[in-house]
């Protein structure tokens, strides 16, 4: 099973944490992140072995907008459908906002077309 929700947060240092809620399927063993930075080809992976509901990454920085893709994965190696969430840096308001996207079900794996219809909403960070 996905994970049951995503959210995240747009730290002062520059750093994005995400976090998630596991789902309620014991056989799932470990996460997998996958970053896009959105305004250039940049794509990371992540593995997390074990039961863990954050992550912080720390190359992360300001005047970048970046994609996560969060899956699980089964003993067996198997990977969910991905949960995403963005961080968009959004000039129009002057680098003092940023726009952070979640989606409401699972999304297509990473690398493959998609739209943001499924978005559940628009939260506005400021910077201080």
């Amino acid at each position: 099973l996905p994970v049951a929700s995503i959210g995240g947060l747009w730290n002062s240092n520059g750093t994005i944490t995400i976090n998630w809620t596991l789902p309620a399927d014991p056989s799932v063993t470990g996460i997998r992140i996958f970053r896009e930075r959105l305004d250039r080809f940049d794509e990371v992976i992540f593995e997390i072995v074990g039961l863990a509901t954050t992550y912080t990454d720390t190359q992360a920085h300001f005047d970048a907008s970046y994609r996560y893709w969060v899956q699980t994965r089964n003993g067996s190696g198997q990977l969910s459908d991905a949960v995403y969430i963005e961080f968009l840096d959004d000039d129009s308001f002057g680098d003092s906002h940023w726009s952070c996207w979640a989606s409401a079900a699972s999304g297509p794996a990473p690398g493959w077309p998609f739209l943001l219809a499924g978005a559940l909403g628009l939260v506005f960070l400021r910077r201080r």
